[in-house]
């Protein structure tokens, strides 16, 4: 995801995967938050990166052309 320049990995202790806005627009990515739920009670909310249908085309394409590291 990094080395296509699909995603980066925020700086600080919170490393999470984070999608370029063009990705997001383009439908390849999407970034949702989600609420976890944790063994106290609690819960948290987080923001999680997906994949959609067309992002997994997209990286089936790139995959099997070996164009692993393409910025396309």
């Amino acid at each position: 995801m990094e080395a296509n320049k699909w995603a980066y990995r925020k700086a600080g202790k919170n490393k999470d995967l984070v999608p370029y806005r063009s990705r997001i627009q383009s439908g390849i990515l999407e970034y949702e938050p989600i609420a976890i739920l944790l063994n106290n009670g609690t819960s948290i909310s987080k923001l999680q990166m997906r994949i959609t249908p067309k992002g997994l085309t997209k990286l089936a394409v790139i995959f099997s052309s070996g164009a692993i590291g393409d910025t396309k």
